[in-house]
């Protein structure tokens, strides 16, 4: 496995496209130094400049879009050159050739992430509206882990989805469609859809700004949404690599 995963990396590490990707970690953080700026808000409260750097747009749509990019990357080549059926030959299993690439995308969302918030750490010292606390920043650390561990897990349907696609095209539209109906179905039934399950995990305390704590029973329901739909995903892509091999 370890090796499977050592590869992926050498293999993306070609790719120019993911040393570009990780300049998405710093939109949010300088956008959101920016809008505190031109507010002219004095004493903005730390965890709400976290929420704008941090625990929006970042995790909503850049993030997820990226790792949708990835998962067509990863996915494409070895398909469309039929490399695929030569690691079936070489008697690669299926489980672990579809869990390394989760585990690729899963240590770089957890890079994606921690720079995020270096960067939102470093652009709210420069906004000087924001006080840094220390429990501020172990808040933002908490944040980081559980984004870092869950994000990737509601964005597994995505990498699935990348083993039907013959091509780019599809794929990256699905990932579209599953971004937005996330972001659509999060004020309206967020224990349905993956990501806005994320959010609903991740506001459990409802100590983020804005958002109100989630109702009893909706946490649980969130916790099995997710996992409901991580096994499907996990189960239909062992089914369409098993038909690759045939």
């Amino acid at each position: 496995m370890l090796k499977l995963i050592h590869i992926e990396f050498l293999k993306l590490r070609r790719q120019k496209q993911l040393g570009f990707s990780l300049f998405g970690s710093i939109l949010m953080p300088f956008l959101a130094m920016l809008y505190f700026k031109y507010l002219g808000t004095p004493n903005v409260e730390p965890i709400l400049f976290y929420k704008w750097a941090l625990l929006g747009l970042t995790c909503w749509v850049i993030l997820p879009f990226i790792w949708g990019i990835l998962s067509v990357l990863l996915m494409y080549n070895e398909q469309h050159f039929h490399i695929r059926r030569q690691l079936w030959f070489a008697s690669v299993g299926k489980l672990n050739y579809f869990l390394s690439k989760f585990f690729t995308l899963f240590i770089y969302s957890f890079i994606f992430i921690l720079l995020s918030c270096i960067w939102t750490l470093t652009f709210a010292s420069f906004s000087q509206n924001v006080t840094l606390t220390m429990p501020s920043i172990l808040w933002l650390i908490k944040k980081w882990i559980e984004i870092s561990i869950l994000l990737p897990l509601a964005m597994l349907p995505i990498l699935t989805a990348a083993t039907f696609g013959k091509g780019y095209i599809l794929p990256i539209c699905l990932n579209l469609i599953y971004i937005f109906s996330g972001f659509v179905m999060a004020s309206q039934t967020p224990e349905i859809h993956p990501l806005s399950s994320l959010f609903v995990i991740l506001n459990r305390n409802g100590d983020i700004p804005g958002v109100l704590a989630p109702a009893s029973g909706t946490l649980f329901s969130a916790i099995c949404c997710l996992l409901l739909w991580d096994l499907t995903a996990m189960l239909l892509a062992l089914f369409s690599l098993k038909k690759d091999s045939k």
